[in-house]
């Protein structure tokens, strides 16, 4: 069968198809040809005519009627109609609808051979004198039924794919009690009395046998669908019961005063005849598949075996005589009835065992997520004591610090491990109770029912305590870090996604500012949307390029002339205008999209020194990297692509690492580095001297240019500790063989000073501003004309 769009199109196991994917069901097949508004009319119109046509057949069928007009109104005709239009009417379903074509072509052919036989009942045999029995006709009925096992079967094939084995013990416990009941009650009390040639017995026995099966499967499918059929399946299941009820008054006639046609039993067969083509047009649920729990899962087994036993002790205390297909039916259906409820035992163990491992964490033992949000919204829903206010608890997301820096320098095995040991030390804080939950990840989460501000802090600060003291890894111990969000209920919210969402909110500051916890503020939402709203538009940013690219020069203080430039990113925002880094580039680090970034900056800024050199500035170019890209390990390949495909040798470009970077993960620098060092290309470290360690990485890594950090270049002429610093790095530079790079140079006195001491290159605001391309090649030009006028003066007076 066909699903709505939407819904899932691969059925789990015991799924019924059919359901549509807002869960209040498929719409039916006459929606489906509403595209065809004449089609559609069609068939309603056939419909009603099918109603009026039963009505009729009903009135005339009527005592009061014949007993006055006797059959002479034409009741004969009007069941003709009755088996023609319901027939064309499942053709029609058919022709227009695809769906479960095979089965209701099945009903169709069923429905004309019993109409056809019908109607050749009406116009000869009954008009014979004796009347035969059987005849042509009862070959027609009884066609109907194969075809009409086969239609139900291909039906329920197509609405249930799968079906647990509860399910199939449902349908056969359902079908040995029906049958133990029809054996009983029909069999007994009206085919016992069946008299005349072995034809004539064996066809009248032939009709509730047929319908005996019609019903037992029907059960049995109406079983297996868990009871909770749409309307088609209860059209078809009451057009069936009526074709059978018809047939059991026609056998209790037979067996007394005779049949006599135009009669209630006729109406019986029209009515069935209707109702089955009116569940061709019916939609297929009407309202969301229910869940059996509890007794219900048993009512089936229970119902069955209950009657079974009655009919089983009225023959032995009654002494009735029981027959013994009665006592087969009725004893299998006791012993299908018990294996279904031991089975429904298992299942209900299963299930509750399922239900544990999925609420706890495969590899910490903890709770996980999704236990974690039922106890959440549990203990929303409480309330106090005296039940008017919602129940005070406190929320505690916690995130571990550069975990990823410990999975990739010691790998995910040392981190599972490492995971493995927080949920103990979390746990060491909650002495007056609450709960640990592994959220995901590297992320947990802490529920502190009745505390407060004051209780959820103490437990965020002696979490933070507990997770510095060193854990001991194969070996070697580590430290490390959490950042810790709180949220307050009611304060904060009183629903589990507010709680979250704030708590989330309160922990991102806390890594932000590197605070161990931090509480959630009123305000820190509106922060949160804007940053969010930041880094969509930054996405949108890097496709459509509106990152630029700003230069400042890099002076030789020997010569003053320009040497290089610094490739500085600027985001022209449509709206906000020029936007700096520090309002892009950490958001941009949190949501990984720094590898894009620096390439875009690279290619761009490759470019434009490759346009530089060509017109005959010999300029290098700085791009600065961040700690997602040193730790990307298919970097070098992509800088000699770049390198190749743009044409600017590898000595033309510097990469720029601050100092802190290089301290996060040494081993992966290192090989990034090396990869990079082999391309040719120049390795400086920026902001040197505001991290630690410094000159134990500058004896292992490979790198060729110092650059000292402004803070310490703008104060040296006020500050003689800062000017010790600036001229020792200097000569610590010089003697390690790199060149020495000062930023933040604002006057000429500094640049003077740096000079002297035999600083190899400056930048700053009194060379120059950054620049965009265009301006940076007009100042050039500029700097480079009047640096020549400089030196011929100097030439000039050197000479006189």
């Amino acid at each position: 069968m066909r699903a709505d769009s939407g819904s899932d199109p691969t059925p789990r196991r015991g799924q019924v198809v059919g359901r549509g994917a807002d869960g209040t069901g498929v719409l039916g097949p006459l929606s489906e040809v509403g595209r065809r508004p004449a089609a559609a009319r069609t068939v309603r119109a056939g419909l009603f005519v099918l109603a009026l046509l039963v009505a009729v057949g009903a009135a005339l069928c009527s005592p009061w009627l014949r007993d006055r007009a006797g059959v002479a109104l034409g009741d004969e005709w009007v069941q003709d109609a009755v088996y023609v239009v319901a027939a064309l009417l499942v053709f029609t379903r058919v022709a227009l609808v695809p769906r479960e074509r095979a089965a209701w072509t099945l009903l169709a052919l069923g429905m004309s051979t019993y109409g056809a036989a019908n109607a050749f009942y009406l116009a000869v045999v009954q008009h014979l004198d004796p009347e035969p029995f059987p005849s042509l006709s009862d070959l027609g009925w009884l066609a109907f039924y194969p075809l009409a096992y086969a239609f139900v079967a291909l039906l329920l094939r197509a609405q249930v794919v799968r079906w647990h084995a509860s399910t199939w013990l449902d349908g056969l416990v359902a079908c040995c009690g029906l049958g133990a009941l029809a054996v009983a009650l029909v069999f007994r009390q009206v085919l016992v009395r069946g008299e005349g040639s072995f034809a004539a017995v064996a066809v009248a026995l032939a009709y509730p046998v047929a319908d005996l099966l019609v019903l037992v499967i029907l059960v049995g499918a109406l079983a297996i669908m868990g009871w909770r059929a749409g309307p088609r399946w209860w059209l078809l299941s009451a057009g069936l019961g009526s074709f059978s009820i018809g047939d059991v008054v026609f056998l209790f006639q037979s067996a007394g005063a005779g049949y006599v046609a135009g009669t209630w039993v006729d109406v019986a067969w029209l009515v069935g005849v209707a109702l089955m083509a009116a569940a061709a047009w019916a939609p297929d649920r009407d309202r969301p598949v229910g869940r059996m729990d509890g007794w219900a899962l048993l009512a089936v087994p229970l119902l069955f075996a209950g009657t079974s036993v009655a009919l089983l002790m009225a023959g032995s205390l009654l002494g009735g005589d029981t027959s013994a297909l009665v006592t087969w039916l009725a004893g299998s259906t006791v012993m299908l009835a018990l294996a279904r409820t031991a089975l429904t035992f298992r299942e209900v163990r299963q299930l509750a065992e399922a239900r544990t491992q999925a609420r706890t964490d495969e590899l910490t033992g903890l709770t996980n997520r999704r236990g974690f949000l039922e106890e959440l919204t549990a203990i929303t829903t409480t309330t106090t004591d005296d039940d008017t206010e919602p129940a005070r608890f406190a929320l505690l997301l916690i995130d571990l610090d550069r975990f990823k820096e410990i999975n990739d320098s010691f790998g995910h095995p040392v981190g599972d491990q490492l995971l493995r040991l927080i949920g103990p030390r979390l746990s060491q804080a909650l002495v007056r109770g609450g709960t640990v939950s592994r959220m995901g990840g590297d992320e947990f989460g802490v529920v502190l029912p009745g505390a407060g501000l004051s209780a959820a802090s103490r437990v965020a600060h002696e979490m933070n305590v507990a997770l510095r003291e060193a854990f001991v890894l194969e070996g070697m111990p580590l430290h490390i870090d959490a950042s810790i969000g709180i949220s307050l209920a009611p304060e904060h919210g009183n629903t589990p996604s507010a709680l979250l969402r704030r708590a989330d909110l309160a922990m991102y500051l806390a890594k932000r500012g590197k605070l161990g916890y931090t509480v959630y503020e009123q305000g820190q939402a509106v922060d949160a949307r804007h940053r969010l709203q930041t880094m969509e538009e930054f996405r949108v940013a890097l496709e459509t390029e509106q990152l630029v690219v700003h230069y400042q020069p890099k002076l030789d203080l020997g010569t003053g002339t320009v040497v290089g430039v610094e490739a500085l990113v600027r985001w022209q925002h449509p709206t906000r205008g020029l936007v700096y880094p520090d309002g892009f580039l950490p958001l941009a680090e949190q949501a990984g999209l720094m590898r894009r970034v620096a390439l875009q900056v690279l290619e761009r800024a490759l470019y434009d020194v490759r346009d530089w050199r060509a017109a005959g500035h010999e300029l290098h170019v700085a791009v600065n990297l961040s700690i997602s890209n040193l730790q990307d390990a298919s970097l070098p390949a992509q800088v000699q692509m770049l390198l190749d495909a743009i044409g600017v040798p590898a000595e033309a470009l510097v990469l720029e690492i601050t100092e802190n970077i290089l301290m996060a993960d040494a081993e992966r620098s290192h090989q990034v580095m090396a990869g990079l060092q082999a391309l040719g290309v120049r390795l400086a470290v920026d902001d040197y001297g505001t991290g630690y360690s410094s000159l134990a990485y500058l004896r292992e890594l490979p790198v060729h240019e110092l650059k000292l950090d402004r803070s310490f270049v703008t104060h040296l002429r006020g500050d003689p500790r800062a000017a010790a610093i600036v001229r020792s790095t200097v000569q610590l530079a010089h003697e390690l063989g790199m060149v020495m790079v000062a930023e933040g140079v604002e006057d000429g006195d500094v640049q003077a000073d740096l000079a002297r001491w035999q600083c190899d290159l400056a930048q700053g605001y009194h060379i120059a501003r950054p620049m965009s391309r265009d301006l940076f090649g007009q100042w050039l030009t500029e700097h480079a004309a009047n640096q020549s006028g400089r030196n011929e003066q100097t030439r000039i007076t050197t000479q006189q």
